[in-house]
């Protein structure tokens, strides 16, 4: 009596079979976990984004950027620890006990402990980058942050002497600058140190304006933080930079800025493939691919240039 089975051959040929289906399976997993992780991430720039509103419905300007502590300092000083935009929207983003166990004001954040400074929130996190937190400093360290604030342009070439005062011509314009100068410094965006931007000041509109945009670490340096900057008067410190806090328009979205980590941080990046997502200040968000033109993108980086905002 013949007994029936599989050769050899018929074997191979079913496992190669369930191999290719198994590789052509496996791209649509993928791609439905990343769209799931993409969903989340917008939502949390819509959140992020619609926390700026009732900030503002409550206390008449969208918060600073970051505190700057002017206290009489001179040059080549890097300042001091400050709380960010990321701190002044907690109570509107339904974390008020941290807010209140924090105590922020115009004083440095020395004095928080870090088992508060470096709670991780998932409303600054997003799944498709997941940074473990918490980044550390030398003496301190903070819970991450995957979205960081439009300061606008920064560059000495695409910002030159449209800043009040004019960016002058060194690699970190605020620690070469002294207080009495730094506090005359005036993003072209919504965010910038001790920034209190109302949304009459946004006279290109708030459809035509970026808000917060993704600050993944794309390129292994970047490290962005929610609470604010660890040296307000440092945008070139190896990490917890102002760059951490905020982020400017004047390099292409992923671009890798260089092996310094606060090069990176000024950039914005993702790990969506193509792009990166942003808020704009009138609480909508878009997903803007990394070819933008970068004139459109300096455009919407920017509140009150006047120019036409182009398609993007």
């Amino acid at each position: 009596m013949n007994k029936k089975g599989f050769t050899l051959v018929e074997l191979l040929v079913v496992i190669a079979i369930i191999g290719v289906l198994i590789a052509l399976l496996l791209p649509a997993v993928q791609q439905a976990r990343e769209a799931a992780r993409r969903m989340q991430c917008t939502n949390n720039l819509k959140q992020l984004s619609l926390s700026l509103h009732n900030y503002h419905d409550s206390l008449g300007s969208f918060p600073p950027g970051w505190i700057y502590l002017a206290s009489g300092r001179g040059t080549s000083t890097l300042g001091d620890p400050s709380f960010g935009w990321g701190t002044f929207v907690l109570p509107y983003i339904e974390q008020s006990a941290l807010f209140d166990q924090m105590n922020p004001g115009t004083v440095d954040y020395a004095s928080v402990p870090d088992t508060l400074a470096e709670t991780k929130l998932d409303a600054f996190i997003c799944p498709s980058d997941n940074p473990p937190g918490p980044v550390v400093f030398s003496s301190h360290s903070q819970g991450p942050s995957n979205y960081s604030a439009v300061m606008g342009r920064f560059d000495l070439l695409a910002a030159g002497t449209f800043h009040s005062p004019a960016v002058s011509s060194v690699t970190n314009p605020f620690y070469d600058r002294t207080d009495d100068d730094n506090l005359k410094f005036k993003p072209d965006g919504v965010f910038g140190p001790n920034s209190e931007i109302r949304f009459a000041d946004i006279t290109d509109g708030t459809s035509n304006t970026l808000s917060f945009g993704e600050k993944s670490q794309l390129h292994g340096n970047a490290k962005a933080v929610w609470m604010g900057p660890r040296l307000d008067k440092c945008a070139g410190c190896s990490v917890g930079a102002v760059f951490g806090t905020v982020g400017v328009v004047d390099f292409a979205i992923n671009e890798d800025g260089g092996s310094d980590g606060w090069q990176e941080e000024r950039v914005f990046t993702s790990r969506h493939p193509g792009g990166a997502i942003f808020a704009l200040c009138d609480g909508s968000t878009r997903f803007i691919a990394e070819t933008i033109d970068m004139g459109t993108y300096s455009n919407l980086g920017q509140r009150s240039d006047g120019n036409v905002v182009g398609s993007f």
